[in-house]
């Protein structure tokens, strides 16, 4: 079935273009340089997909990680990779967390995760949606939630049930409450107490926005740490986390050599816990074992990334085919044909169809979004970027996300390095591996479109307007919600 093309119009959507970074900086003819104070080292963008992934893979030498961002995280995450130095323990401590991320982790453990939380989704906003009766409805906080249901599940194997209780708390608690006259206010939604980890990660989420903008960040950050809000929060948040790892290692520590090096990591907790103990006995060769602090503030890290990319993702999409009701039709109807059994598909089935029109949808919300992180890099020495010259100190930050081919840009201006991997650049532009990356945005967005319409609300609430937290977010998160 031909869908056609695929464009979401939005207010502050602009073409799409994988440049240099024209738009941000002043092209001087010696370097790439920021255009307003030149008393400052430049601020450089980069989107060219081969040399950012030239500059990740080949060039570490020359541009190293921000130490903004390692000074944002460092207060709350002291010993996670992020916040350390280039050198030997960075890397021993990514080295120890490779495949989390892989094929045969996201689909053997989180995606029948991430299909169930998708269908207590759904409970959930039907519910809301018998509530509101045809009044827009505020979701921003209902996604967020299913996000953080999942990814704590994914990181820690236990349930938080957070869905569940907010679709049981609204239905017990909106037999008694009156709703709007006019089916075009906002309808009134009973507020459900939310589980302690859900509340102490968006207060870190919050932290972190705050600190990030800050002139003085290490007291900023001081300041946040002194008030008893962080002291109380950060206390249970410990006892949380060292209790599920303490609990996982009990269960492992005894184990014969066969069967720990036969465990089955049904969690991050379990992968690093298991790959803590077989360093420790010597079974990953060089390797050092981590900490407890070490794995405790990894999967944090894990976790609240995890968190936010997510929920603003989702959210964006409902925005999108709100906002675009016959693109939405569409979407539906490409679902409706590849699943025409009139049962909910399953994670399996909804990872191996291919649905062109799906892909795209994922795609140009990504590109409208602009959700994905940029990364932030410092350069190290004086350098040449596309022949332009990079001083040393300029702060580079780079967009990862794979939306086009390449800009037609002549092979001489690219590095050594650059042009050497050209022929195997097509393997890193392939749209199934960002599925793989993707798939929980893919498994809850069919499950979604198959059971709702997302139907426009009225006046400012239909603004696309964003919020900045960690990643941009909706401001007006809004939508009238129909069961199909």
């Amino acid at each position: 079935m031909d869908l056609g093309p695929i464009s979401f119009k939005d207010s502050f959507a602009r073409p799409y273009q994988v440049t240099a970074g024209e738009p941000e900086v002043t092209r001087t003819g010696k370097y790439l340089s920021s255009s307003s104070n030149h008393l400052q080292k430049p601020a450089i963008f980069i989107d060219d997909v081969r040399e950012v992934k030239d500059i990740l893979s080949t060039r570490t030498r020359e541009f190293d990680r921000s130490p903004k961002s390692q000074r944002t995280f460092r207060p709350l995450l002291p010993h996670c990779s992020l916040v350390k130095a280039t050198g030997a323990d960075f890397k021993g401590q990514r080295h120890l967390w490779e495949g989390l991320m892989g094929t045969s982790f996201l689909r053997r453990v989180a995606a029948p995760k991430m299909h169930r939380a998708a269908l207590e989704l759904v409970e959930l906003l039907k519910a809301k949606a018998v509530v509101a009766d045809g009044r827009p409805i505020y979701f921003f906080g209902d996604f967020d939630l299913a996000a953080f249901d999942v990814i704590w599940k994914v990181i820690f194997g236990v349930e938080l049930n957070g869905i569940r209780g907010e679709r049981d708390g609204t239905v017990e608690a909106a037999k008694d409450m009156d709703q709007p006259v006019s089916k075009d206010s906002v309808a009134i939604m009973p507020v459900v107490p939310k589980p302690d980890m859900y509340n102490i990660i968006c207060f870190a989420i919050q932290s972190v926005e705050r600190t990030f903008i800050s002139f003085f960040q290490p007291l900023h950050h001081w300041l946040i740490r002194q008030s008893p809000d962080y002291k109380q929060k950060w206390a249970l948040k410990n006892r949380i986390v060292d209790g599920i790892l303490s609990g996982t290692r009990s269960q492992l520590e005894h184990l014969s050599a066969k069967q720990l090096a036969e465990c089955d990591e049904t969690s991050a907790a379990v992968m690093g816990v298991h790959r803590q103990l077989l360093a420790e006995r010597g079974e990953l060769g060089n390797l050092a074992a981590p900490t407890q602090q070490e794995i405790h503030d990894e999967l944090l890290m894990l976790l609240i990334a995890g968190h936010e990319t997510k929920a603003g993702t989702l959210s964006w999409a409902a925005k999108f085919l709100t906002d675009n009701p016959e693109k939405q039709d569409r979407l539906r109807a490409a679902l409706l044909n590849a699943y025409s059994n009139g049962v909910q598909p399953s994670a399996e089935e909804i990872l191996t169809n291919s649905i062109p029109y799906m892909d795209a949808c994922m795609e140009e919300t990504l590109r409208v979004g602009k959700i994905t992180f940029r990364l932030a890099r410092i350069a190290v020495t004086d350098t040449e970027v596309l022949s332009y010259r990079i001083p040393e100190g300029a702060s580079v930050t780079l967009n990862p996300y794979v939306g086009g081919k390449p800009l037609d840009i002549p092979e001489e201006l690219r590095s050594k390095t650059s042009r050497q991997s050209k022929d195997n650049f097509q393997s890193h532009w392939d749209p199934e591996g960002k599925t793989l990356v993707l798939q929980e945005f893919r498994i809850t967005l069919t499950i979604l479109v198959l059971n709702f319409k997302f139907g426009a609300p009225p006046g400012e609430l239909a603004s696309m307007a964003a919020h900045q937290r960690i990643l941009r977010v909706p401001r007006y998160c809004y939508f009238r919600l129909s069961a199909l």
